[in-house]
């Protein structure tokens, strides 16, 4: 539909193309038309309405199309106007007119009344125009800035650092929504207020030198530095802050833009790296110690070993001297033989695979054991250990004794270690609980009237690879392992071992929990006071030894008969077993790898097979299968230097019947042995 509103568009220029041509045509014809009818209209109500009216009709479509259009269209229009008014004149009437003066006076009005008013509306028109495309830009430049601010504040409230203003004087005026969150301060709780609210005392103090530091003339300005400082939120609490400034400019004035950041997390990764750091470095110098006495401990016995075998093997050597020197050999192969158990089982701690074997046992057994085995070093320090009971313990003790007894012997040898005098004292009690069917903890206090320990060493003493102090292990040796190894044992077992008191020069007492069956299932017994040792202290020389062989069972020790193939890759311990054996009166075959005893087994087919596991060529697993798939149904004997649980259970799913560590022991040795003989014969 081509209405009035559409003739500014239709004669406004435009590029030229088909559509704007087309357009600014049919603008042009409305005009022409709107023309016709004003001037039809006034001259057909001309003779009725007089001139003035017939001069209103002709100059409406001048203002019409000058108005909307401009001067050009306003001038067109009064031309059209003219001349279809003086063509209508003329053919008006039956007979054709003359064009007579006054009508061309009036024409020439109808002209100028037409161009002026065409100007005059072109003039206001552009004018109108031109204030209306102001405003328009202005507020378009008015939506913009508001959207820029908008898009800004939007930014400024969504990053994750603090951001405000303040004035010269501290007076906050601007607050984003991450300053909101550091601080708990709303906006409309902090605008106004001074920067002091948001800073402890005194931060806050310091915070008005740095201003008057930089308001001075005289000194130099510090701006755009960022440091760290205390927060105060808005609950009281305070935390680290990361606080920049920089300054702008506004209206003459000076203000401040403040950028801070809450910097707790990252004190706390910073805290925990350095703590990190720190306790590998600890445990890489702990470590490095633990070597360095491991290196101690494995040489010294060794060192033993091998000077008392060049003495036994010496022709000058007595009788007795001989004995003294194998004891003393075999004294140190035990102590040899302890500290492989103690990396042993510290390797299964640390790798979570820690077993244990719970069984119900007497308590009174593991007290002999201590006895049995504490008891010469108790009465060669001239120390009393005893043993009670606080109450009634459960005669029965349902825990892994094998634990139990390492635990207490690892902690009461250490009391007698580190006591030059005195004594050691081992309390039991037991806790038990309202409900029967709750196990019953069992604690077992150590007292000694030892060296003590001070607090600083105390931090690190179950610890593994640390003693309390690296000196320790030169004067009294010890690799530092027996408490850390303890402790986790005293876990396993539903307990704990701590330290629950120590003063130096005056002793020290540990705490040993477990848990045990059920008060219910107990059988309870008052013990009385227990001595561990005998005897004063011992000062003069090492006893003579007489050399007594080894007591077996008659049955045990008779091994006439038996063939038996030892495949072993030492020849050390090749000759060690086979003296064993011969001396027991079995006959020996010897293979030195797997690939050999696989053949001799095959070829002598002997009553058992000794069997190492690790050799070269074939290793024992291997040769074993072999044998079991070729029909070998004679026992193989596991005989080898790993010790581990996990090895066992695995050579006896391999095809092995038995399984025997190193260092051979030649009584369990024979024994077994004779327990496969029974079953061969």
């Amino acid at each position: 539909m081509l209405t009035l509103e559409n003739i500014q568009s239709f004669l406004t220029p435009k590029p030229p193309n088909e559509k704007t041509e087309r357009e600014t045509w049919l603008g042009y014809v409305a005009i022409i038309g709107l023309v016709a009818v004003a001037l039809f209209l006034s001259s057909y109500l001309r003779p009725m309405t007089g001139e003035a009216i017939s001069l209103l009709l002709f100059l409406f479509p001048v203002i019409v199309a000058a108005w909307y259009g401009g001067f050009a269209p306003g001038l067109f229009a009064t031309v059209c106007g003219v001349t279809v008014s003086t063509v209508m004149y003329a053919v008006s009437s039956d007979a054709p007119r003359e064009i007579t003066a006054p009508e061309l006076i009036r024409v020439g009005v109808y002209l100028s009344e037409g161009l002026l008013l065409s100007l005059l509306a072109g003039l206001f028109h552009g004018a109108l125009e031109s204030r209306t495309r102001a405003q328009e830009e202005k507020l378009a430049a008015l939506s913009s800035l508001t959207t820029s601010e908008a898009r800004a504040r939007s930014i400024v409230d969504h990053v994750v650092d603090g951001i405000f203003t303040m004035d010269e004087h501290g007076k906050i005026d601007s607050w984003n929504q991450a300053a909101e969150k550091i601080f708990g301060y709303r906006s409309i709780e902090i605008l106004g207020t001074h920067v002091s609210k948001i800073l402890p005392e005194q931060e806050s103090e310091d915070h008005n030198e740095y201003f008057d530091h930089y308001r001075s003339p005289c000194r130099p300005k510090i701006l755009g530095v960022g440091r760290e400082v205390v927060g105060r939120r808005r609950d009281g609490s305070t935390f680290p802050l990361d606080f920049a400034l920089s300054e702008f400019t506004l209206d003459g004035s000076r203000y401040f833009t403040a950028i801070v950041r809450d910097i707790t997390e990252r004190i706390r990764i910073a805290n925990e790296l350095r703590q990190a750091k720190e306790a590998a470095e600890a445990a890489s110098r702990a470590k490095s110690q633990f070597l360095a006495n491991m290196s101690h401990e494995i040489r010294t016995p060794l060192g033993v070993i091998v000077g008392f075998t060049d003495l036994a093997s010496s022709p000058e050597q007595s009788e007795s001297e001989r004995v003294q020197a194998l004891s003393a050999i075999s004294r140190n192969a035990r102590q040899l033989s302890v500290l492989i158990d103690e990396l042993l089982d510290l390797s299964k701690v640390e790798a979570g695979r820690l077993e244990l074997e719970k069984t119900r046992f007497e308590l009174m057994s593991v007290i002999e054991d201590l006895r049995a085995a504490l008891a010469l070093r108790a009465k060669e320090k001239g120390l009393r250990v005893t043993f009670e009971s606080e109450g009634a313990i459960p005669r029965l003790i349902h825990s892994d004794p094998i634990r139990l007894r390492q635990i207490l012997l690892n902690v009461v040898g250490n009391a007698i270690k580190f006591t030059e005098a005195g004594s050691i004292r081992v309390l039991a009690r037991a806790r038990v609980n309202k409900d029967v069917l709750a196990p019953i903890q069992l604690e077992f206090e150590i007292s000694d009237t030892g060296i003590g320990i001070d607090p600083e060493q105390q931090t690190r003493l179950f610890r593994p690879f640390s003693q309390a102090d690296s000196s320790m292990s030169r004067r009294f040796g010890g690799t530092g392992l027996g408490l850390a190894i303890s402790r986790k044992f005293a876990q396993a077992l539903g307990g704990d071992l701590v330290l629950l008191r120590s003063q130096l020069g005056a002793g020290s007492t540990f705490l040993l929990t477990i848990l045990d069956g059920p008060a219910s299932e107990a059988e309870f017994m008052e013990l009385p006071l227990q001595d561990l040792n005998f005897g004063p202290r011992v000062v003069s020389s090492p006893p003579k030894v007489e050399a007594k062989p080894v007591a077996l069972p008659q049955s045990a020790s008779d091994l006439n008969g038996l063939r038996i193939l030892l495949v072993e890759d030492s020849p050390d311990n090749r000759a060690m077993v086979t003296r064993f054996l011969t001396r027991a009166g079995a006959s020996v075959e010897t293979a030195v790898n797997g690939e050999e005893g696989v053949k001799k087994a095959i070829d002598l087919q002997p009553d058992i097979v000794l069997m190492d596991i690790q050799m070269p060529e074939k290793d024992g697993h291997t040769a074993t299968a072999e044998l079991r798939r070729s029909g070998f149904a004679k026992p193989i004997i596991a005989i080898t230097a790993h010790a581990m649980k996990e090895e066992r259970e695995r050579s006896l799913s391999n095809g092995f019947d038995e399984y025997l560590t190193k260092p051979v022991n030649r009584t369990r040795l024979i024994e077994t042995l004779h327990r496969f003989a029974e079953v061969v014969a």
